[in-house]
This record gives structure tokens, sequence and C-alpha cells, in this order.
């Protein structure tokens, strides 16, 4: 028998331990008013969705550093690192790298 193995894609293996880690929730640790928290949960995600497309398509990597965690995993090629408010300055530079190396479409 042969068994084969897909690999998942960055931004797939993200998705499944957001996934994962949200699944997790015991009801006790849900806002009462999960309506209520759910349209605000919903607006913000979406606040934060139209801020990082218009950082794309601006080329403004300091809009998207600035809506960053003070710690942030990432998992790239097989390597995890580990970015801190302190190199956070560094990541910012790569970031505009690759932004003013891109072209965006709305």
């Amino acid at each position: 028998m042969t068994v084969t193995y897909r690999s998942f894609t960055a931004r797939g293996a993200q998705a499944f331990v957001l996934l994962a880690l949200f699944s997790c929730a015991s009801p006790s640790e849900r806002p009462a008013d999960s309506a209520t928290a759910t349209a605000a949960d919903r607006a913000e995600l979406l606040r934060l969705h139209e801020r990082a497309r218009a950082a794309h398509l601006q080329h403004r990597a300091e809009w998207l550093v600035s809506e960053w965690a003070d710690t942030i995993f990432s998992l790239s090629h097989g390597s995890v690192s580990v970015g801190t408010k302190e190199n956070r300055a560094r990541s910012q530079a790569g970031f505009q790298e690759y932004l003013d190396a891109s072209t965006f479409q709305a």
C-alpha cells in the first residue's frame, strides 16, 4: 500500500492552527452575549482586512507592522522565527522591499 502525503501551504497551515485554537474554547470562556461579541469581532476583522488591503495597495509597510502583536511566530520553508517589538524594524524593511517590488490591483 502506498501512502501519499500532501504538504500544507503556509496559509493552509495557519488557517488550520487558527481553527484548532478557536474550536478549543469552552462555552464558559465565550462571551455571554455572543451575538454582540460576534458583531464586534466581525467589525474588527473587517477593519483589519481593509487596513491590510490599503497597506498593500499604497505600499505602506508601516501600516502592516503597526497592527502586529508584541510577539509573532512565523513559519517559512520549514523553520520557525519569532518576531518581537525589538526586531520589528527589520521586518518592516523586508515588507517594504516586498511591497516596492510588487504591483497590486484593486
